[in-house]
């Protein structure tokens, strides 16, 4: 009998260190990713699922399930960095991110939206993807579940439907892989376009030495360094290679707008306005443009001081201030000088009897191959998660990330 009351005591403790450890944490992630709002929201809730299981073998299943899922949630946002970011090196990031192939295209966007529109629509875009990149609802959603950092896209929408009314909850998981795969095949279509526009620059250098090469082997050829930058891990790495992608790029812009800039007709030989039919065309490759609004997360969470990135004169708002002055400054340049003779890529517009157009061409083929790597990053950081989750674990999981990647950029080849 003494036994059997010393065993229900220890029960009884077990059970109370149990409430007791669950009380204290229950301020932590943990909690709050269990749709936990307040403290006394966090006991009562914790109280009844409690219950629920000991009552309900199925229904611990469930809810097993349910927070080994949502723990897992916790562990990809917050796994910390084992090479954090300066301000400088997310800066270079976030200006080589946004700026490639659709800067080059604004001067056609600029003939489909009119010479003096384009300029106040591309700004208006410009500030609304500012607005947004600065990502309210990841903060009021880290804001309500006292996260340590922003949860990034997918987990934002999880969060949000898990919080939200009890008939949206059973979605949140649907709607979290959704956004995933929305993200995974933007991304890989930016490359896409990396890639078609690398192996028609080649096309266009070889063509002014009567080398006539076809598509597929331009492609083959543009694929070889392609692959071996798209090997790079880490984005304190990638940041480096970017900043010497930026002053090719930006040694590229120069020369591009200095030929623009010779022999300009007078503005009144452009459409101020273009025709209504045409200005649809202008918004699709403006917002193409801005490219790198899927890189605003993964770049915060790997500086050293997050903070930095949203504050007034942060990553941010500098890098969008650069990255759409000069889009408007290309775009303008581009429509004024060429007319309705401008083509998809101001590059194409370069005469070959032109000294630097080969410099030119070189130079943007280098950065545009950098920016390759670093929307590359953001579709495999979604699924190398999942590939580890699903088949892992790997005795060489750098081997298989490796695999990975090559799968990744023969997709894009494709």
């Amino acid at each position: 009998m003494h036994i059997f009351k010393y065993g229900d005591l220890s029960e009884k403790s077990d059970k109370s260190s149990v409430q007791s450890r669950s009380a204290k944490t229950e301020d932590d992630e943990t909690s709050s990713l269990l749709m936990i709002e307040s403290s006394n929201m966090a006991k009562e809730k914790w109280k009844s699922d409690c219950v629920n299981i000991r009552s309900n073998g199925k229904n611990e299943q469930t809810k097993r399930e349910n927070a080994e899922h949502r723990l897992s949630i916790l562990s990809i946002v917050y796994n910390p960095t084992a090479h954090p970011t300066s301000y400088l090196n997310t800066l270079i990031n976030m200006l080589k991110g946004n700026v490639g192939c659709g800067i080059l295209a604004m001067g056609d966007a600029f003939k489909n939206g009119g010479l003096f529109l384009s300029p106040i629509l591309t700004c208006i875009i410009g500030i609304i993807c500012v607005y947004n990149q600065h990502v309210q609802c990841s903060k009021s959603v880290k804001e309500k579940l006292k996260l340590q950092h922003n949860p990034q896209f997918a987990e934002t929408v999880e969060l949000s439907f898990q919080t939200g009314p009890q008939r949206f909850q059973s979605y949140s998981v649907f709607f979290r892989n959704s956004v995933n795969s929305f993200i995974v095949i933007t991304q890989l279509g930016f490359c896409c376009v990396y890639i078609l526009f690398v192996s028609k620059s080649i096309q266009q250098v070889l063509s002014w030495y009567s080398i006539q090469l076809d598509v597929h082997i331009s492609i083959l050829i543009s694929m070889v360094p392609v692959m071996i930058s798209s090997l790079i891990r880490s984005l304190k790495f990638i940041a480096r290679l970017s900043a010497v992608a930026n002053i090719c790029m930006l040694v590229g812009l120069v020369v591009i707008l200095y030929y623009c800039a010779i022999d300009l007709p007078p503005l009144s030989s452009r459409s101020a306005i273009a025709h209504w039919t045409t200005i649809p065309l202008f918004f699709g490759t403006s917002i193409f443009s801005f490219e790198g609004i899927s890189l605003v997360l993964p770049l915060e969470q790997e500086m050293k001081k997050p903070k930095q990135f949203s504050t007034p004169f942060g990553v941010l708002n500098v890098g969008m201030v650069i990255v759409t002055s000069l889009i408007v400054l290309t775009g303008f340049m581009g429509y004024l000088r060429f007319g309705d003779a401008v083509r998809g890529s101001l590059t194409l517009n370069l005469p070959e009897e032109f000294l630097l157009s080969k410099v030119v061409i070189s130079s943007m083929m280098f950065g545009i191959i950098c920016t390759y790597t670093l929307q590359f990053y953001v579709p495999v950081e979604i699924l190398w998660p999942k590939v580890e989750q699903k088949f892992g674990p790997f005795r060489s999981p750098l081997l298989w990330e490796i695999g990975l990647r090559v799968i990744l950029v023969l997709i894009t080849c494709l």
